[in-house]
Order: structure tokens, then C-alpha cells, then sequence
């Protein structure tokens, strides 16, 4: 991580804990919200590298998939609770989800010379699926035109989805499945 990209101890009043995840243009922190009267929320903070800000069409990207996202309403969509740009920052401020990546969960079951069992890798996958649906409908809806990034994420998605479907194929009980 380079120093400029380090985040600074306070941004507004949330506080970065702990670094989840970067990549190409964000990093992603658990934070804490702190309030008056010894109030705290943990959330997740989706910080935008430095870098990345001088370029305006990137920035302009970035605000618009705030703004499309906050209007996202799904039970298997992590919301948007703010946009912080201020002191030469822009993050997106997301609940925090107690929950485990799905690497893990097939890891552990992989560690046990096992599968995820064929009826939890669809609900998983109905979950995701009706998520993506959500967010397309806010598109529609807004009536605009998707980004090259959100086309290349669901390309991604679509990709992983087909190699989960294929891995779950090689699965017992698979063939049960595909007749219903």
C-alpha cells in the first residue's frame, strides 16, 4: 500500500479499523461511525485511491455508481448509507454483513473432501442472481445506460455462475436436480 493511499486516521467521523480488500481503484475498510454519546456503528468504507481522483471521468463513474446504488433495495444487496467527498476523499459508506466469502465456505467443504451441497449452491446462486436483478432494475428504471464496468462485472458474474453450475453438475444428487 503506498503511504498516499494509507487511510488517515479519521475520515469525517468514521474511523478505519481494519482493511478488507484493494484493487484497481478502491479499498475496502470495516470502520466505525462515532456519534455523540459514546454512539458507534460499524460499516464498510469503499475508499477511492488517490490516484484515481484527478481523472474526472473516473470520478464522475464513481458517483454515478453511488448514486445507482444507493437506490438499489434487495435483501441480498449490501446498501449504500452515504457518499463522503471532502478533504480530497471520495468513499462509499456501506452496512457491515456479518458474513463469509464463498471461497471460504467451499474451502471448508473442499477441507473435508466434500461439495457444497447441491440445494445450498442454487440458493446461493438465486440470492446473487436476485440481486443482480434488483440493480437492474434500478437501471432501467433511471433509464440509463449501463457502464462498461457493470457490462464487465455481469459478463464476470455470468462466467463464475456458469462455472458453479458446471462444478455442481459433477455433484451427486445434480442429475435429481436438472429434472425438476
Amino acid at each position: 500500500m503506498e503511504l498516499a493511499d494509507r487511510p488517515p486516521l479519521r475520515l469525517g467521523v468514521y474511523e478505519p479499523l481494519l482493511e478488507l480488500a484493494s484493487g484497481g481503484m478502491a479499498s475496502v475498510y470495516v470502520a466505525r461511525r462515532i456519534g455523540a454519546a459514546g454512539f458507534e456503528h460499524i460499516v464498510v468504507l469503499k475508499r477511492v485511491h488517490r490516484h484515481l481522483l484527478n481523472n474526472r471521468e473516473f470520478y464522475d463513474m464513481f458517483r454515478d455508481e453511488a448514486r445507482v446504488a444507493s437506490l438499489v433495495r434487495h435483501p441480498n444487496v449490501v446498501p449504500v448509507v452515504d457518499v463522503v467527498e471532502s478533504e480530497g476523499e471520495l468513499f462509499l459508506v456501506m452496512d457491515y454483513i456479518e458474513s463469509c466469502a464463498l471461497a471460504s465456505v467451499r474451502k471448508a467443504a473442499s477441507d473435508k473432501d466434500s461439495k457444497i451441497p447441491v440445494p445450498i449452491a442454487v440458493r446461493i446462486l438465486c440470492d446473487a442472481l436476485g440481486g443482480l436483478h434488483a440493480a437492474h432494475e434500478v437501471n432501467d428504471v433511471a433509464g440509463q445506460k449501463r457502464p462498461r464496468e457493470e457490462r464487465l462485472i455481469d459478463r464476470a458474474a455470468r462466467l463464475d455462475i456458469a462455472l458453479q453450475l458446471a462444478q455442481a453438475a459433477r455433484m451427486p444428487g445434480w442429475s435429481r436436480l436438472r429434472s425438476v
